[in-house]
């Protein structure tokens, strides 16, 4: 049962996350970076992919601390085969630094700095073949570290059919390849050495040098993805805020809230754009992210950077009895002309004549019924009155009338 739980959490966390973040902090890392120094670039552009080479080595430095060696190696020609030189042996190749000499940002910055721009052919495989059976092996903890080739070129190699057996031989020296090509790459060629030609997987592609400094995040997903350190921002298991940005260190994380909010990256507070209020007159401030809107009140327009009242006697509304259209904030009313009746009332906001001449005649009728109504009470009361007069029979009548009676009987 036990089992079978951890095993649905791995899935859970691999479906929402996309890998499972289980690196072992202590795992050793080698890196070498393969950069093409074919003339095809440029000095323009090989001054970017330096640049480019020392932010990734700092940044990778940073991220993975202690555990982790880097190396470069420049490549463009190959030694003429009638020379018979060994690989190991060969100085075609440019290289500021092997795995294990720097160890720290300054020195590969300095080392990178300084690294001659070769301008020659663009003989990939020859440089690759250097990096897997010499560079590799010059590591003194090579057995047991976790290793890595990240290959930039801009075109197509000269020798090009034989990445296969190159890609063959990372994977039996348990390498992991990462290729970035920019503007003339062959795709084909770039996808062979990174995975044996079947996908995309591990494969990095911009059309122009300018663009290179976006590969770096993606390219650092996928080391995560292939095991070389765990990507806790990725993995979803920081407590960064929604509105703050992750960042990943060689032992946890970094939370910094975006533009527009503050706080400690854990929480983040939008900011307030709208205090003090920066807008005009006869206008509201909306807060937004970073930013604000002034949004003109009910009855005016934006005029540039104005609110202007709208007139609403352009169209001329009124007529009649009340042809006079004074315009107010929030709409129009009608008014009589100067002398008029001033018994009679005005109009106001979206009233008009025939409005006011309903209310008129609706009170006149009210008045007709109401006095109809009393005119009916009294009526209908005065006669009943004379229908049922009131009468009222005394003693002493009652006496005299029976006296009477006896006297005419006698």
């Amino acid at each position: 049962m036990y089992t079978k739980v951890v095993i649905s959490l791995w899935i859970l966390a691999t479906l929402s996350t996309g890998y499972a973040c289980t690196t072992d902090s202590d795992i050793l890392i080698d890196i070498i970076f393969v950069v093409d120094g074919s003339g095809s670039i440029g000095e323009a552009n090989f001054e970017i992919v330096r640049s480019w080479l020392i932010n990734a080595t700092g940044e990778m430095m940073q991220k993975f601390g202690d555990r982790a060696q880097f190396g470069v190696l420049q490549y463009s020609s190959k030694d003429p085969v009638y020379y018979n030189i060994p690989i190991e042996k060969s100085t075609v190749f440019e290289i500021p630094f092997r795995l294990g000499n720097c160890k720290t940002v300054e020195c590969m910055k300095d080392k990178l700095t300084s690294m001659d721009y070769l301008q020659a052919q663009t003989y990939t495989y020859y440089a690759l073949r250097r990096v897997i059976e010499v560079e590799f092996s010059l590591s003194p903890r090579y057995p047991k570290a976790k290793k890595a080739i990240i290959l930039l070129t801009d075109g197509a190699a000269n020798d090009g059919v034989f990445l296969s057996n190159a890609y063959h031989q990372t994977v039996l020296r348990n390498i992991t390849n990462f290729v970035i090509g920019v503007g003339h790459y062959q795709l084909k060629q770039l996808k062979v050495f990174a995975n044996g030609g079947k996908t995309n997987e591990r494969v990095f592609t911009r059309t122009d040098f300018e663009s290179l400094s976006t590969v770096m995040e993606t390219l650092e997903s996928e080391l995560a993805k292939e095991g070389f350190f765990c990507d806790e921002c990725a993995a979803g298991t920081d407590n960064c805020s929604p509105h703050a940005k992750c960042t990943n260190k060689a032992n946890g994380f970094d939370c910094k809230c975006k533009l527009g909010f503050y706080g400690d990256g854990v929480n983040c507070i939008d900011i307030d754009d709208c205090f003090p209020n920066p807008c005009k007159e006869n206008s509201r401030c909306v807060d937004g992210i970073n930013q604000y809107q002034c949004v003109c009140n009910q009855g005016f327009r934006s005029v540039g950077n104005l609110c202007e009242n709208i007139d609403d006697c352009v169209s001329n509304p009124c007529g009649g009895r009340y042809p006079i259209c004074v315009d107010t904030i929030e709409g129009y009313r009608c008014e009589r002309e100067p002398g008029g009746d001033p018994m009679n009332p005005t109009g106001g906001g979206d009233m008009n004549n025939t409005v006011a001449i309903l209310t008129f005649a609706l009170a006149a009728v009210i008045i007709v019924l109401l006095t109809c109504c009393v005119i009916y009470i009294i009526r209908r009361q005065h006669v009943y009155n004379v229908r049922s007069p009131k009468t009222t029979c005394r003693s002493d009548q009652l006496l005299s009338t029976e006296k009477y009676e006896e006297t005419a009987s006698v």
